[in-house]
């Protein structure tokens, strides 16, 4: 029965006291306040991140629109604050720096290359393409390109949209390639082709026929075919009737060597021509 009472005389001076705390925190503003501020302090003692933190966590276009969206909310804080707040100030100085630096960072890379009118067509599938940092490198290594042609995009440039698109003329080269291509159409059928062709896309001529006209492109491109085979003074073979590769083996050698121009080194020249067009 002793220890009864000693208990609830312990629990009693407990209750005093309890009632008395409570009266004075009510008396006593500034009391209330310390515990206000003590619980403040424990909420904002999470430690903040770094900038280059912040940086090195944008991989993505969505990730740098997440640190704009939290640079963004620092910032009204820091504007918006009443009180000399140290760590609002530190917050906004952090996610300010990470936010400009951020935006400079390379996150894609676009293939720009030098278009001519044999270009593969992998570079001519992935021209102008934006991709991914991460998928720089497969790609590079398949389809090749000098680093000049890998231009860099960074965060800002993309929401920007400041980066190249493709030219007017560019849709027309695939459609040029299937004419010059066409195994099942003759030397002489294409010329046509590339001739009419070349009458509803003044664009695509004007960028790689300079100067022509549209009737002139077939002979420009056949003349071109020969020079790729390392036939010497195309023009003049090409005035002597040899108008396309196949027509080409038909030379005599001899005859040739008759003609103006046709020394030893570019008689020796287009012999080794006419074997690499044999072998073609």
């Amino acid at each position: 029965m002793t220890v009864f009472y000693i208990i609830l005389a312990v629990v009693g001076i407990f209750v005093i006291f309890g009632v008395i705390g409570t009266i004075q925190e009510k008396n006593n503003p500034k009391l209330k306040e310390s515990k206000s501020t003590k619980k403040t302090q424990s909420r904002t003692n999470k430690t903040l991140p770094t900038s280059q933190q912040l940086v090195n966590q944008v991989k993505t276009i969505e990730d740098f629109k997440k640190l704009r969206t939290a640079f963004n909310r620092a910032e009204k804080s820091y504007e918006n604050s009443q009180t000399d707040n140290p760590r609002i100030e530190k917050k906004y100085r952090i996610y300010d720096d990470a936010f400009w630096k951020a935006s400079d960072k390379t996150l894609y890379r676009q293939f720009v290359p030098n278009l001519d009118l044999n270009m593969s067509k992998d570079k001519i599938e992935n021209a102008y393409k934006i991709i991914p940092i991460a998928e720089y490198e497969t790609l590079r290594n398949k389809i090749g390109g000098t680093e000049y042609e890998w231009t860099e995009i960074s965060a800002n440039d993309f929401i920007e949209k400041n980066f190249e698109k493709k030219p007017m003329y560019f849709d027309s080269l695939p459609k040029f390639q299937v004419i010059s291509n066409d195994s099942e159409k003759t030397y002489e059928e294409k010329i046509e082709l590339i001739n009419e062709f070349g009458k509803s896309n003044k664009p695509f001529v004007d960028e790689f026929f300079h100067g022509l006209k549209p009737n002139e492109l077939g002979i420009e491109w056949i003349k071109e075919k020969l020079r790729e085979f390392g036939i010497p003074m195309v023009d003049k073979v090409y005035e002597l009737g040899y108008t396309t590769p196949k027509k080409v083996l038909e030379i005599d050698i001899e005859e040739m060597k008759n003609i103006s121009g046709f020394g030893p080194k570019k008689i020796e020249q287009l012999k080794q021509a006419i074997e690499r067009i044999k072998t073609a």
